[in-house]
C-alpha cells in the first residue's frame, strides 16, 4: 500500500538488501541497464538499428528509455496492462521522437483476461489464479488482451525487428499471437525462470520453442537472484534470429 502510494513520485520503500546501491542489489550482478546498453551499443556498432523497436510489459519504461538512448531515431510501441503505469509510459512517449501506447496486455489471442495486481507492480501477472489475489489480499481485474500480430496489422510502422517481453509467465503466449513476427524480427527478449515459477513455461521451453522457430540465445540482458538464497532464479535473454544480420560471423 504504501509503494502503490509512492508511485506517482517514482519512490518505493526497499528491503534492506536492495538499498545498498549495489549493482544487481548488492548480489554480484551488474545491473539490468548496463547489461542491455552494452549490447545495444554493440548491435549498433555491428551496423544494426531497428527502423521499430516493441516494448511488452514497458512497466515504468525503464527498458525502453535505455533502448532509446542508443537508438534515438527509433519508433517505438510500448504494451502495459497496468493503468497505474501509464503516467511513467506517457511521459516517455512525450520524450521520444515517435512512440506509441496501447494499455493492454499481450497474449495468444486477442479478448480480455483476469490479471492480478501484485503488492510489487513489476510482480502483476494475468499468470495468477483467483485463488492466489485472494490469499495475497490483492485486486484482480480484467484486462484487454492484444496479439502482437494484430498490434502490428493495425500500425503503420513496418514490424519491429527488436521485440522485448516480460509478461510474467505468460511470455511463450505473448509469442504464439506473434506468428508475423516470427522470421521477420531479428531479436527476441524473454524472460527466462530458472526455477518453476510457472507451470506452463520453463527455461527448456521457452529456448526449446524459439530454437524451433529459429532463434538462438544471443546475449544475457538482466540477472535476478532469489532472496532466499542468492540463486540465479530469472534472466533476460535475447535471441537472435539464427539466419539474421547479427549471427552472421560463427567464429570466435
Amino acid at each position: 500500500m504504501v509503494n502503490r502510494a509512492l508511485s506517482p513520485l517514482d519512490a518505493k520503500v526497499v528491503a534492506g538488501w536492495e538499498s545498498n546501491g549495489e549493482p544487481g542489489g548488492g548480489q554480484g550482478n551488474p545491473s539490468a541497464s548496463s547489461l542491455r546498453v552494452r549490447l545495444f551499443e554493440q548491435i549498433r556498432r555491428k551496423g544494426f538499428t531497428p527502423t521499430h523497436i516493441l516494448d511488452v510489459g514497458a512497466h515504468k519504461g525503464e527498458w525502453s528509455r535505455d533502448a532509446h538512448k542508443v537508438f534515438p531515431e527509433s519508433a517505438f510501441t510500448l504494451i502495459e496492462p497496468q493503468t497505474e503505469m501509464r503516467p511513467y509510459l506517457e511521459r516517455f512517449c512525450t520524450e521520444a521522437k515517435n512512440a506509441h501506447l496501447i494499455i493492454a496486455g499481450a497474449g495468444a489471442s486477442d479478448g480480455e483476461l483476469p490479471f492480478t495486481v501484485a503488492s510489487r507492480t513489476d510482480s502483476s501477472s494475468f499468470a495468477f489464479s483467483e485463488a492466489d489475489a485472494k490469499g495475497w489480499g490483492v485486486e484482480r481485474r480484467m484486462v484487454p488482451v492484444v496479439t502482437l500480430d494484430s498490434v502490428c496489422e493495425e500500425s503503420t510502422l513496418p514490424i519491429p525487428e527488436m521485440v522485448k517481453i516480460d509478461a510474467e509467465g505468460l511470455d511463450l503466449e505473448v509469442i504464439k499471437g506473434s506468428q508475423k513476427l516470427i522470421g521477420v524480427t531479428e531479436l527476441f527478449f524473454v524472460e527466462l525462470p530458472l526455477f518453476d515459477y510457472w507451470v506452463d513455461q520453463s527455461f527448456h521451453t521457452i529456448v526449446e520453442f524459439m530454437r524451433g522457430h529459429g532463434y538462438e540465445p544471443y546475449d544475457i540482458t538482466d540477472l535476478n537472484r532469489r532472496h532466499s538464497d542468492g540463486a540465479l532464479a530469472l534472466m533476460e535473454v535475447a535471441f537472435a534470429k539464427k539466419t539474421g544480420v547479427l549471427r552472421d560471423h560463427h567464429g570466435y
